[in-house]
């Protein structure tokens, strides 16, 4: 008996002695206080399943969350495609582990143009010297697909805003201080009903990720990580859905593996994006 607690005690030791002190970033997309509740759960039950500490890191914008991945004062990261670009354009050092499903089990969304449903609009092509409303610099659904959209229509994009956030974006349209505005479509879907319209959609962009720092974590570290992710099946298993039931929205669904590939295109075409850089 008394080996035994020994023996315990001796594992116990050895665990607390390896595990890591994880500091893990979302992005600045919420308050605090709704970050908290929303990563916190998750966050418990991925220590449960790796044995290591992890610290909810907040950031102020998306270029204090870069800065600080850049100078290793985060382990892991929640990004949009955006700015896991923007990071991979700056160092190589960050590497995905996996990318979350939405409740339509899909990994990937799209980013959409907006109008009021009364303003008369009813084309892109239409925009042309129009005030356009966008979220933070550096959301995906911002600058980088609004110019994308504008550029493949033949228009000039240069009365722009950055309003801080996709609901902000849509109040804006629907106030009517912008004529339009871009953001993710899953928010346009939210807030449709108050009057807006959708009058373009992006090809769909590969989804949000989750980024490990390879500086700071091992490949072993990181591949532990994915496997205890990517074996929920909150989608089709109850006892999974249980188990995710009270983290945030965008990462509840479940997940899958993601590579570095996926995300060259954005990388490729933020080269040509100054404003960006």
């Amino acid at each position: 008996m008394i080996f035994r607690a020994l023996l315990f005690l001796t594992v116990f030791y050895i665990a607390e002695l390896f595990a890591q002190n994880i500091k893990f970033a979302p992005l600045p997309k919420e308050k605090v206080e709704t970050l908290e509740r929303e990563y916190k759960p998750f966050l418990e039950w991925l220590s449960n399943q790796t044995g290591d500490n992890y610290e909810l890191v907040m950031s102020v914008d998306y270029r204090d969350l870069t800065n600080k991945i850049k100078n290793g004062e985060i382990d892991i990261a929640y990004l949009g495609p955006l700015p896991y670009a923007l990071i991979r354009q700056r160092t190589n050092l960050v590497t995905p582990i996996v990318k979350f499903l939405d409740k339509k089990a899909s990994s990937g969304y799209t980013c959409s143009v907006i109008v009021h449903k009364n303003s008369g609009i009813e084309s892109i092509k239409e925009l042309n010297g129009k005030k356009i409303s966008l979220p933070q610099k550096f959301s995906t659904c911002g600058y980088y697909s609004a110019k994308i959209a504008f550029d493949a229509n033949g228009l000039k994009f240069d009365n722009y805003s950055f309003d801080g956030n996709h609901a902000n974006v849509a109040l804006s349209v629907l106030l009517g201080e912008k004529e339009c505005g871009s953001l993710q479509t899953t928010y346009f879907d939210k807030y449709a009903y108050l009057g807006l319209k959708k009058i373009y959609e992006s090809e769909k962009l590969p989804g949000f990720l989750l980024a490990a720092n390879k500086q700071k974590l091992s490949p072993e570290k990181i591949a532990q990580i994915k496997n205890a992710i990517v074996k929920l099946l909150p989608l089709t298993n109850d006892k999974d859905r249980e188990t995710t039931q009270n983290w945030g929205e965008n990462i509840k669904y479940g997940a899958v593996g993601a590579n570095e590939q996926e995300y060259a295109t954005i990388v490729e075409k933020l080269k040509n994006m100054d404003v960006l850089k």
